[in-house]
C-alpha cells in the first residue's frame, strides 16, 4: 500500500504493510479517528468523489483528467462565469445552472470566494489555517468539486443558505454532514458537487 503526506509541502509517497492503520491528525482539531488501510483490489483502489464512493472498477480518474489532487491544468477545467474561479467540467455546469436560479430568487448570481484550488495554494492554506483547511492532497477542492461561498450562504440561518439547503441538490450539489451545524467543524459557506 502506498501513503502521501503533503502536509511538509512536499509530497512524500512510502509503502506500508497492508493492515497498517492510517490516521491524519489536525494540530487544533486533534486526533481523527484511524482509516483502515483499504483491502487488495487487484491494484485498483475505490474512487471517491463528493460523497459518493466509486468501485475499484470504475475509472474515476478520468473524471480528472488523470491529473492529480490540486495538480489539475486549467485547460482541463471549466470556469464559473466568476473571474478565477473553475470547476471541473460537469460541476461547472451545474454550478452556473445553480447561480442562475439563485439569481431568480435574490437578484444577484452566488457569491463565490473558493473553487479549484491548486496543490500549493492547499499547502499555503492549510499552513495559514490548520483547522479549517485539508490535508493537502485530500481537499475536494483539489478535484475542482467544491466551492467556497459568501453573500448570505456563508451563514446558518439565513434566506440565502435555507435557498441553498432547499435546492441544491437539484443541481448535484451537496452541504456534507461535517460541515453542519453542531458537528465540530461548522462551515456553512463550504459546498460540495457530488452529482446529478
Amino acid at each position: 500500500m502506498l501513503a502521501a503526506d503533503g502536509r511538509a509541502g512536499a509530497v512524500v509517497v512510502r509503502t506500508l504493510p497492508a493492515d497498517q492503520v492510517l490516521g491524519i491528525g489536525r494540530p487544533s482539531l486533534g486526533q481523527r479517528a484511524p482509516v483502515p488501510a483499504p483491502g487488495p483490489t487487484g491494484g485498483a483502489l475505490e474512487v471517491e468523489c463528493g460523497n459518493t464512493v466509486y468501485p475499484p472498477s470504475y475509472d474515476g480518474a478520468r473524471a480528472w483528467g488523470g491529473y492529480p489532487n490540486g495538480l489539475i491544468p486549467p485547460s482541463a477545467m471549466c470556469p464559473l462565469g466568476v473571474a478565477g474561479h473553475a470547476l471541473r467540467c460537469d460541476a461547472a455546469a451545474a454550478y452556473r445552472a445553480m447561480s442562475t436560479a439563485f439569481a431568480g430568487a435574490f437578484g444577484t448570481p452566488i457569491c463565490i470566494t473558493d473553487s479549484y484550488r491548486t496543490y500549493a495554494s492547499q499547502v499555503r492554506l492549510y499552513g495559514q489555517k490548520p483547522a479549517l483547511a485539508a490535508v493537502p492532497g485530500t481537499s475536494n477542492h483539489g478535484w475542482g468539486l467544491a466551492v467556497d461561498l459568501c453573500g448570505g450562504i456563508e451563514q446558518f440561518g439565513t434566506p440565502q443558505y435555507s435557498w441553498m439547503k432547499a435546492n441544491s441538490a437539484r443541481f448535484g450539489f451537496l452541504h456534507p454532514d461535517w460541515a453542519e451545524p453542531g458537528r465540530g467543524r461548522e462551515e456553512p459557506w463550504h459546498w460540495e458537487f457530488a452529482g446529478t
